[in-house]
C-alpha cells in the first residue's frame, strides 16, 4: 500500500469517527432519553443519559391499556403532585423508562409520543409510590 493510500484511508477513518461522535452526541442530547434526563435533573437528581433505561414501547395504546391489571390511583396522584399531566387514557406510542435512584427506589416514566405523561418513584419490593 502506498503512503498516499494510507493517508487517504486514515483521513477517511478520522472523518467517519468524527461523524459517529457527532451523531452520538446529538442523539444523546436531543433524543427522548436526554429530554427525560434533563427533566428529571430539574427535580434535583443527577442522572446522565446512560442512567435512563428504556424498557420498550408500544404504538397506538394508552398507559391504562398497558396496565389493565394495575390500580393506577396512587401513581397518578404522585405524578400529578410532581406536575406531570398523568392522562393515562391518552393514546399514542407509549414508552416506559426507568432510572435507579437507590437500591430501593426507581424513577418510572411513561411517555406518550415522546412526552412525559406519568412519572413517579416506585419503592421496590412494595406497592408504594412517591412523587419526585
Amino acid at each position: 500500500m502506498t503512503r498516499r493510500k494510507r493517508i487517504l484511508l486514515l483521513t477517511a477513518a478520522v472523518v467517519l469517527l468524527g461523524i459517529a461522535l457527532a451523531l452520538n452526541y446529538r442523539l444523546g442530547h436531543l433524543g427522548v432519553r436526554a429530554k427525560i434526563c434533563n427533566a428529571l435533573n430539574e427535580f434535583g437528581y443527577d442522572f446522565e443519559y446512560s442512567d435512563i433505561y428504556v424498557t420498550g414501547s408500544t404504538p397506538d395504546v394508552s398507559i391504562r391499556e398497558l396496565l389493565t391489571d394495575i390500580d393506577l390511583t396512587a401513581a397518578i396522584a404522585a405524578s400529578k403532585q410532581a406536575g406531570f399531566p398523568s392522562d393515562v387514557g391518552r393514546v399514542g406510542e407509549v414508552a416506559v423508562l426507568l432510572a435507579s435512584v437507590s437500591d430501593t427506589r426507581v424513577v418510572t416514566v411513561y411517555t406518550v409520543d415522546g412526552d412525559m405523561e406519568l412519572c413517579f418513584i416506585q419503592v421496590l419490593e412494595s406497592e408504594a409510590v412517591e412523587p419526585l
